[in-house]
């Protein structure tokens, strides 16, 4: 129902005259002044006051007040030539993308470029895929693809497994559908970044199986065939003169220069923003970095961006006299100053009850970060908004960020959204068991395996739990040929197995009760785990990899190894590879 008020309803308090010409609050569909429209995320507790206010002004000054049209958080607000108004009963919060108007300033998802967000891409969260195999995702006109690293392809068009094709193996030698075979058995590079099949390896490439490689430059053989450069989280895999290096994916970067962890700094979070060490952060102002340029997202509450310039924040008072609850309202004449004793700035003969005259001008000293318990304002530390609360100063930590050491100095120091050591909050260790970890957007995943590990599950609570290759395989005996596997339980009774040309066996041992043995040779990559087993003997020849684990077994050992041999930790024995971690 539309009510006017008169000036009976409500009476100011004796003594302190109130601006009652306040059109641009009352008048049915203007928008509300920026002190009530840009309240960040954490005041919702002072809204039903504020509001309870806002009304009361609308009442005095003797105008119509009409909700009909207006939405909220549960309707949305009014559309008006594509923008939104600013809704009735409108909480303010940080702006995330999801078609609604969070931060209350008449703008949806304004922060959020949907062609190329990679947690946007072409609408609010359709995600691209979070650091896949061999690539990196862009976000281009709207759509996700892969950008595949140096030397591989995404054959089989599924995003899920990145770009899974090594354009070195003779089977896709320069090519998804190009196998060697007959007279040119061998993949050799053509020196101009793809590769073709040939009768015999060039002068100094060196066979690995059947791929001609230069082992100075080649992260797959990088010093030897047998070593594979690792890839931590979020970068590409290179060899220079042998040794094994990495470069970072588009928007990463590595800002602790730590190679475990890979290239683990965001560029689009407000503590590396476009660079290491750039922070965003703008005065009075939650900053948003989803493009990788600090931009401003909202004004914390108080505060407006009256010079239209997002170098410095919200620049400007809202309770201060020349810009009294909005950027064009000035205190003057017989209401020379800007009060905030009915719950919102309004223009007054003189400063209300519970406020102090700073400067010229009236403040509530026991709320106001700016003159708490006093005229001085509260510190601001980095990545954070400073508070007020019972004339005490305080302060409350902006969205991605966390005060994990508990140091007010440096303030919100945490980026819980990449930081493994405060994964999603401060203290979430992301550590994943025999694996390097990765944290993005405050979720824990994997980056990389321990040498010797693999991750078959794809969960990142168990780590990379499987000692050997993942295989699907189901009961078998054994393989050969390169791309095939044997995954074999033996159970308590006598198990032979044979790996040979390139093949993957895992075979499990562990508790037999009789006699296990593996022969493996010919570039296969074998393990055996003969845990508490009884007899375990295993053959390793011709550039064969093996590992065994002799935890707890009464007779366990290699018979043969072409290779060398050595002993690691926790009774694990490999031959012609290293030890795992």
């Amino acid at each position: 129902m539309r009510r006017t008020a008169s000036s009976r309803d409500i009476a100011p308090k004796r003594g302190v005259v109130f601006s009652t010409n306040r059109g641009a609050v009352a008048r049915p569909g203007a928008p509300l002044p920026l002190a009530l429209r840009q309240a960040p995320e954490g005041m919702q507790v002072r809204s039903s006051a504020i509001w309870a206010a806002w009304f009361a002004a609308a009442s005095v000054a003797a105008c119509s007040l009409d909700t009909a049209g207006l939405g909220g958080r549960d309707g949305g607000g009014e559309r008006v030539d594509g923008r939104v108004t600013v809704p009735d009963g409108c909480v303010p919060s940080v702006e995330t993308c999801n078609g609604r108007d969070d931060d209350c300033n008449g703008r949806v998802d304004e922060t959020f470029d949907l062609t190329t967000d990679l947690a946007n891409c072409g609408r609010c969260g359709s995600a691209c895929s979070t650091d896949p195999a061999n690539a990196a995702s862009t976000c281009a006109a709207a759509t996700c693809a892969l950008a595949c690293d140096p030397g591989f392809a995404d054959c089989n068009g599924a995003a899920a497994d990145g770009c899974e094709t090594a354009l070195s193996d003779p089977r896709t030698c320069g090519g998804c559908a190009a196998p060697c075979s007959g007279a040119v058995p061998f993949c050799e590079p053509d020196g101009a970044g793809s590769w073709g099949c040939v009768a015999t390896c060039a002068g100094g490439l060196m066979e690995c199986g059947a791929s001609c490689v230069d082992v100075t430059s080649d992260p797959a053989h990088c010093g030897a065939c047998t070593v594979t450069c690792p890839t931590p989280a979020h970068t590409v895999p290179t060899c220079a003169g042998g040794s094994c290096g990495f470069s970072c994916d588009p928007g990463w970067a590595d800002c602790d220069a730590s190679g475990a962890d890979g290239c683990e700094a965001s560029l689009t979070s407000t503590i590396d923003c476009g660079a290491c060490g750039a922070a965003c952060m703008l005065a009075n102002a939650l900053a948003s970095c989803s493009t990788g340029t600090c931009l401003l997202g909202s004004c914390s509450p108080g505060f407006g961006d009256c010079n239209g310039s997002p170098t410095d924040g919200c620049e400007a008072d809202l309770s201060a006299d020349a810009t009294c609850g909005d950027c064009a309202t000035a205190c003057t004449g017989a209401l020379p100053v800007c009060s905030t004793a009915s719950g919102v700035p309004l223009c007054a003969s003189a400063c209300g009850p519970g406020e102090m005259l700073c400067a010229g001008t009236c403040v509530a000293v026991t709320t106001d970060p700016l003159h708490c318990g006093s005229c001085a304002p509260c510190p601001v530390p980095p990545g954070a908004a400073a508070t007020c609360a019972g004339a005490t100063c305080g302060y409350a930590c902006d969205p991605g960020l966390g005060d994990c050491n508990a140091m007010s100095a440096d303030g919100c120091e945490a980026d819980v959204t990449s930081s493994v050591a405060n994964c999603g909050a401060c203290g979430r260790a992301c550590a994943p068991a025999h694996a390097a970890g990765a944290c993005a957007a405050g979720a824990c995943a994997i980056a990389s395996c321990d040498l010797g590990y693999f991750d078959c599950d794809r969960s990142p609570a168990n780590g990379c739990e499987s000692l050997g290759p993942c295989c699907t395989a189901a009961a078998c005996t054994g393989c050969s040929g390169f791309g095939t596997c044997c995954a074999r339980a033996c159970g308590t009774a006598s198990c032979d197995t044979t790996c040979t040309n390139g093949c993957a066996c895992n075979v499990s041992c562990a508790g037999n009760l009789d006699t296990c043995t593996l022969r493996c040779d010919n570039g296969a990559t074998c393990s055996i785990d003969c845990t508490a087993g009884n007899e375990c003997y295993v053959d390793c020849q011709r550039g064969a990899q093996c590992l065994l684990d002799c935890t707890a077994a009464s007779d366990c050992r290699f018979t043969a190894c072409s290779g060398g041999m050595m002993s690691c930790a926790g009774d694990v024995v490999v031959c012609n590879r290293s030890c795992p971690p």
